[in-house]
């Protein structure tokens, strides 16, 4: 009769499999077609195991000279968990070892028995450095097959080109292009604190897709220049071709043209604030202050009232504003277009969730410019996400909505009701948005 009794399986240190039987552990002697034949492991011992090739239990024969040691055993599935994580991970070594001798719950006697992190990290580090490529030295550098695919074993470097000596790496699996290239609204935005040192910046491209933005193109760029991002575009084009799609977002949202008050406040009007002297008169002139919220505000306001409000505005300022007005009128109103700065009739005024989303992935990331093995295990993991997010939203899901947001949308919709409906008149219109304004700011305005 066939003995059932359980096994398991722990790892030697040189990684090689181990069975574990009654606290008992033992080697692969030799393997047959019908029979796995384990050996015990202490030297001089005669007991030994018999499996099926699929290491099922068959039967187990001799008898044992020793005792069993069930702390070396508790030490060797710890040591297989630290490894294992050390090489599919970039954390520290120490903190991995820290994090697993935690949670293992060592008995008294093996918990006396383990390393401390410090005498586990060269043998722990010697496994990873077989496991990961050498750090470049420059931009010009190889990237293995196991980096250029998602986990899943999917194409996920679509573009690797090199142009006077500027390398552009896009990561995007095809399902992340199609959902990019079928979005009527784009989203840019670059971060810095998270590329790797051979690249000047992240940029990242997202779409919308169940009216929830995904990360569609994660581009590394060595430059900041018109040529650089004339590229990156002409590289997705070509991807849109391949997939016999077209690359025609009605809507494109970037660091410049989503301000709602970013550029057009902190860029420039607060500028003009300090170089005009103004700013002790903002603070401590209610009149002077609720002047430039209401000039910031102009960027909410139907494009089609933002010229009469103006006038309105200068009507009603004092003196004191009458150069910021000037500048405001010449920049503003002349020089660029309001479609560059009003954003009234945009569904999305802001370009929050993109820099959420680095936020969230600089902290994914764990470190200021990791290096460029850990930044793609980063979009890896981030692809994963990617495919969980739409998964999830295909089947009925739905992600919480930003309350903030939606109350902010509220709140304007209400206030330009009120005046369609003469409720109101266009100077409360434009006072009330300065509210709004001065409630979520976070700078002087």
């Amino acid at each position: 009769m066939t003995d059932t009794s359980p096994i398991s399986f722990t790892s030697s240190n040189r990684g090689k499999r181990l069975l574990v039987y009654y606290g008992y552990i033992y080697r692969l002697k030799k393997s047959t077609t019908k029979i796995k034949y384990w050996s015990c492991n202490s030297n001089g011992c005669t007991a030994n195991v018999h499996t099926n090739p699929n290491d099922h239990f068959i039967k187990a024969s001799g008898d044992h000279h020793h005792l069993p040691s069930p702390e070396q055993i508790e030490l060797r599935n710890l040591m297989k968990k630290v490894k294992d994580r050390v090489q599919v991970e970039t954390t520290s070594v120490p903190k991995i070892y820290e994090e697993e001798l935690a949670r293992s719950n060592l008995s008294s006697v093996a918990l006396t028995l383990a390393s401390i992190p410090a005498e586990a990290k060269s043998g722990l580090s010697r496994v990873r450095r077989k496991t990961t490529p050498p750090l470049p030295t420059s931009g010009n550098f190889d990237i293995p097959d196991v980096y250029r695919q998602t986990l899943n074993g999917e194409p996920f470097i679509c573009n690797d080109k090199t142009t006077n000596k500027k390398r552009i790496l896009i990561f995007a699996t095809d399902k992340q292009l199609e959902i990019l290239f079928s979005s009527e609204w784009i989203f840019l935005d670059g971060t810095f604190d998270a590329c790797p040192k051979e690249f000047k910046q992240i940029y990242t491209i997202h779409g919308l897709k169940f009216y929830q933005n995904f990360p569609c193109a994660i581009s590394l760029l060595s430059g900041k220049t018109t040529d650089t991002y004339r590229q990156l575009f002409h590289e997705l084009e070509y991807h849109a071709e391949r997939l016999k799609l077209k690359f025609l977002p009605v809507h494109i949202m970037s660091d410049f043209e989503t301000s709602l008050i970013k550029v057009v406040k902190e860029k420039s009007l607060y500028k003009q604030i300090q170089s005009l002297g103004l700013v002790t008169a903002y603070f401590n002139d209610e009149d002077i202050r609720l002047g430039c919220r209401s000039t910031i505000a102009l960027a909410l306001l139907p494009a089609d009232y933002v010229e009469e409000a103006f006038e309105l505005l200068e009507d009603d300022s004092s003196e004191d504003m009458a150069e910021f007005f000037l500048y405001f009128r010449k920049q503003w109103l002349k020089r660029v277009p309001k479609k560059y700065w009003n954003v009234s009739t945009l569904e999305f005024r802001t370009n929050n969730f993109t820099e959420g989303w680095h936020n969230k992935f600089n902290n994914r990331g764990q470190k200021h410019h990791p290096n460029i093995w850990h930044l793609i295990e980063c979009l890896q993991r981030e692809e994963l996400s990617f495919r969980h997010k739409l998964g999830r939203l295909k089947c009925g899901f739905q992600k919480k909505s930003d309350d903030k947001s939606c109350t902010t949308r509220q709140q304007i919709q209400k206030m330009a009701k009120n005046y369609e409906e003469e409720e109101s008149t266009l100077m409360e219109f434009l006072h009330g948005l300065s509210t709004l304004i001065a409630k979520n700011s976070k700078t002087v305005a």
